[in-house]
């Protein structure tokens, strides 16, 4: 890769954090809704020792569970013509086997 630093200094905020604060959203949400469905078919093929205790679903957190991914996907659609005008705007050409800094 022969991307210069000044280049990927630049992309930190623009790039890279707004990807990081998206996809850290979209895993938190989606572990939030997978959580108790996948434990309890684990549960109940004797996979994971059984919990004695009945654990409802909060609906609160379902709800924001929910939110966050609606907002990430959103967000992502939102930055995804952003993120790509910055490759452009710095001059990144991106091949299928390199990265490198136009002209």
């Amino acid at each position: 890769m022969q991307v210069p630093r000044e280049v990927i200094e630049g992309m930190l905020l623009t790039v890279f954090l707004p990807f990081n604060l998206i996809k850290g959203g979209l895993n938190f949400a989606i572990t939030l809704i997978l959580y108790k469905p996948v434990v309890g078919a684990l549960r109940k093929a004797n996979l994971v020792p059984g919990n004695t205790a009945k654990v409802s679903v909060n609906k609160s957190i379902l709800a924001l569970a929910f939110f966050i991914l609606i907002s990430g996907l959103l967000l992502i659609l939102i930055f995804f013509k952003e993120l790509f005008k910055n490759f452009f705007l710095y001059g990144v050409r991106i091949d299928e086997k390199e990265i490198s800094v136009v002209g």
